[in-house]
Parts: C-alpha cells; structure tokens; sequence
C-alpha cells in the first residue's frame, strides 16, 4: 500500500520510529518495509504512521527478530507476562488500569529517562486495541524481550502464582 492508499484507521497508529522499536528492527529497514507495499501506512505531513496491529504481527512472528537466544530470565519474563496476557483476555478493563497506574510510577522514577522510549510504546499500547498489547506481553522477538524489561504490569499476577510460576521454571 502506498501513501495514495486508503486507511482505515482502526486500531491505534505508531510513528516509524515506535514501530520499529516494538518490531525490533531498525527505522530504515521498517520505512523500506512500507515503501514496498509489505506494511501499510499513511502520511501525516512527511511522516509515515502506522497501524499497531500490522506491527504487532511482526512481534508475533516466530522467527522474526530473535537474534539472541532466550535466556533464564526472558523465559521467565515470558512466563509471567504470558499470565499477564491471560488476565487480560479475562478483565481486559482491570488489566490496562493496573498498567496506567504501574505506568504512572514508572515514569515518575525514570528520572534520567533512560526507560522513556519503552514507557511511551506501553502508553500507546495501553490506549490501543487488545491484540497489539498482547502481542507485545507474548512476543518472541528481542523488541517485546526488551519491552518487557520495563513492564507496568507489577501487581497482575498474584504474588502466590508469581512465586509458583518461578518455581516450577527453576
């Protein structure tokens, strides 16, 4: 799809460069993606928006962006956001207030912003659709890894089954 097309909106839009971060490749790659017609966009004056579902399906994609391999701690990461993720599909409602709240905390800490970039992927993620956020809590590729290393998702998962969890992947 070229910037001539039409698009239909649904769903939240990112900018190139919160695309390619979610998708774990770099700005130019991403921007070459879209001028070959494989990832639709819009422009917006000289800036191409995109469709967070069309770039979650690139977090999703098994095989696409792992480039390193899956330590003890990213499955674990993995894991516990992967209950997030059933919580969510649950109480879809409590889960992303418990995120803004969590997220609200983390911003107030950040303060050298060294986490900023993450924090503001998790607030358009948390504003948007349900399949692009769940995607990023169930990726595989190293973009969502990262992602989750700065979660605002603490609290979702009860202690009791956090602690289980840890334990049975020990």
């Amino acid at each position: 799809m070229n910037s001539g097309s039409s698009f239909d909106g649904n769903g939240e839009e990112l900018t190139t460069t919160e695309a390619a971060r979610l998708a774990g490749v770099s700005r130019q790659h991403l921007v070459a993606l879209c001028d070959d017609g494989r990832l639709p966009y819009r422009k917006v004056g000289s800036h191409r928006r995109l469709r967070g579902g069309d770039v979650a399906t690139l977090l999703g994609t098994p095989g696409h962006g792992e480039d390193r391999p899956m330590t003890r701690k990213d499955k674990l990461s993995l894991a516990l956001h992967t209950l997030v993720g059933c919580d969510l599909l649950r109480d879809e409602a409590g889960v992303r207030e418990q995120g803004r709240r969590n997220l609200e905390t983390l911003r107030r800490a950040d303060i050298d912003g060294a986490a900023a970039s993450y924090l503001d992927v998790w607030e358009r993620l948390l504003r948007g659709r349900l399949e692009p956020l769940y995607f990023a809590l169930t990726g595989l590729g190293d973009a969502a890894r990262d992602l989750r290393n700065v979660t605002p998702f603490a609290g979702v998962v009860p202690e009791r089954d956090r602690l289980e969890l840890i334990r049975t992947i020990r």
